[in-house]
């Protein structure tokens, strides 16, 4: 079979959240991984990937999903440019998650031109109460960049942006549906 090269790859490894923020652009988080046998007949089928961009829900939440990927890389031998990566910080298992995350970026020609990126913004949480708040999201940013300094970790407050673009406005407009993978 002949392989084929990729310039930009976004897998959604999962629609699993752990927070239920306002601005999501998912909806509602699901209890939904992806099938691994379409991670593992994807890659199978793959020479080479400029970008590699993993999402969800919240990629954290789908630690297998993510060393399949890594494995599928390997077996593979992908060659794999950069990874860029978002997540709320928030998992109960983010000292194994950010382990997979830097076996992947050592696969990758350009690990430097990774990014594995923390949401930072004060609309993070539980629409009701306000589970966390922007500080917590800082702390929680700068704990993860120093104790892991040879991850490219970045903060990321788009989210921030788009809502204030919105206005007040934003937070009375409804969620959006999900579809089946």
């Amino acid at each position: 079979m002949e392989k084929i090269s990729v310039d930009f790859l976004g897998i959604e490894i999962t629609r699993k959240c752990n927070l239920m923020c306002i601005h999501c652009m998912r909806g509602d988080a699901e209890n939904i991984d992806i099938e691994y046998a379409y991670i593992v007949r994807l890659f199978s089928m793959i020479e080479s990937i400029n970008r590699l961009f993993i999402t969800g829900g919240e990629p954290s939440m789908n630690l297998s999903g993510l060393r399949i990927i890594c494995e599928e890389v390997k077996k593979n031998h992908i060659k794999l440019n950069e990874l860029n990566i978002t997540s709320n910080g928030y998992g109960d298992n983010m000292d194994e998650y950010f382990m997979i995350l830097k076996e992947l970026q050592n696969l990758c020609i350009y690990p430097e031109r990774s990014q594995i990126s923390i949401s930072v913004d004060q609309y993070h949480g539980n629409r009701e109460e306000r589970k966390y708040n922007i500080s917590d999201s800082y702390k929680r940013y700068f704990k993860y960049k120093y104790q892991y300094p040879e991850l490219n970790i970045i903060m990321n407050d788009n989210a921030n942006h788009q809502v204030k673009a919105l206005g007040r406005a934003a937070h009375n407009i409804p969620k959006a549906k999900s579809f089946p993978i």
